[in-house]
């Protein structure tokens, strides 16, 4: 379905979307994706953009942080990440 291909596209944009490159491509061969909505040159900016990208969509999106700055410190004293005597 062309609209909810193109649909996905153009939120995967906001990602700089990598991982999903491939099929994206495979999408565009098949005419999948509405040109006039999602041009390929769009997804080859945003994944040549990268992280920095990806960075600014969650700022545009104001997504809040997770709240822990240090994961591992976080977790280290938690029961079951101890290492068992």
């Amino acid at each position: 379905d062309v609209e909810m291909t193109t649909e996905l596209v153009g939120e995967l944009l906001k990602y700089s979307p990598r991982e999903c490159q491939d099929e994206i491509e495979e999408a565009f061969r098949r005419d999948l994706v509405d040109q006039d909505e999602v041009r390929y040159r769009s997804v080859a900016q945003s994944i040549a953009e990268g992280e920095s990208r990806f960075q600014r969509e969650l700022a545009a999106e104001n997504f809040p942080s997770a709240g822990i700055p240090d994961t591992v410190a976080e977790l280290q004293g938690w029961a079951c990440f101890r290492k068992s005597h």
